[in-house]
C-alpha cells in the first residue's frame, strides 16, 4: 500500500502492506507494535521485559515506560552492593519482576503518561496527559491521575459490548475505508445495533 510517512518517523511495515510510525527520537526496545499505531517524540518504551502495543494506537510524545526489576527492599539497604562494590550479600541485588505491559487496540495515551511495568490497558482507553498508570485498565475507560484512576467509560455499557465484538481494529483498510458512515457516528448519541451501520 503506498503511503507517505510522516517526516521524522521510522516506517515499519507489514507483510499485507500496512504500516506503523515510531518518531526517530523515541527509545524503542523489546516492542511489538500493531499496525497503523503511531509512537511520538521523546518517547520511551523499553527494558528487559517485553511492550505489547495493539493495531491504531496513538502514543503522544513524552511517554514513558521502562520495563525492569526493582531493587530489594528486605535488607538492610536497597543499594546494589554486589554490582557497586563486588560484595557476596546473601541475596540478590534485585527483585526479578518478569512484567512485560501490554496495550490494546485503539489506544490514546496523551502526553507525558508514565506506565508501570506489569499492566494491561484495555481496548478503547483514554490514558490522560501527566497520568502514572499503576494498575490494569478496563477496555474504553478514561483514566487520568497519579495514580491513574478511571473517571468515566467512553460510551456506554451497551456500546461498549458492541464495539468490543464488532473489534473494528480487525478490519482490512477496504472495510475501514468503505464504513466512513460507521466511524462519523456519535456514539453517546446513538442507540440500537451499530452491526447495522457496518457495510461489509
Amino acid at each position: 500500500m503506498d503511503r507517505n510517512p510522516p517526516p521524522n518517523y521510522k516506517v515499519l511495515s507489514f507483510p499485507n502492506g500496512d504500516q506503523a510510525f515510531i518518531h526517530n527520537s523515541a527509545n524503542v526496545g523489546n516492542l511489538s507494535i500493531g499496525r497503523f499505531s503511531y509512537i511520538n517524540g521523546n518517547v520511551t518504551l523499553n527494558g528487559r521485559f517485553p511492550i505489547k502495543i495493539g493495531a491504531f494506537c496513538s502514543v503522544a510524545a513524552n511517554v514513558y515506560c521502562w520495563t525492569y526489576e526493582s531493587h530489594q527492599t528486605t535488607y538492610a539497604t536497597t543499594f546494589p552492593l554486589r554490582v557497586v562494590l563486588g560484595m557476596d550479600v546473601g541475596y540478590s541485588d534485585c527483585v526479578e519482576k518478569p512484567e512485560g505491559v501490554t496495550i490494546g487496540n485503539d489506544v490514546y495515551i496523551a502526553d507525558g503518561v508514565r506506565i508501570m511495568p506489569g499492566v494491561t490497558i484495555g481496548d478503547g482507553c483514554v490514558i490522560g496527559s501527566r497520568a502514572v498508570v499503576t494498575k490494569n485498565c478496563e477496555p474504553y475507560g478514561v483514566y487520568v491521575g497519579i495514580p491513574a484512576k478511571q473517571v468515566k467509560k467512553r460510551f456506554p455499557v451497551e456500546m461498549v459490548e458492541q464495539l468490543m465484538k464488532i473489534q473494528w481494529w480487525n478490519w482490512s483498510v477496504d472495510k475501514i475505508q468503505r464504513n466512513i458512515e460507521f466511524f462519523s457516528i456519535d456514539l453517546n448519541n446513538f442507540e440500537g445495533d451499530l452491526n447495522e451501520k457496518i457495510v461489509d
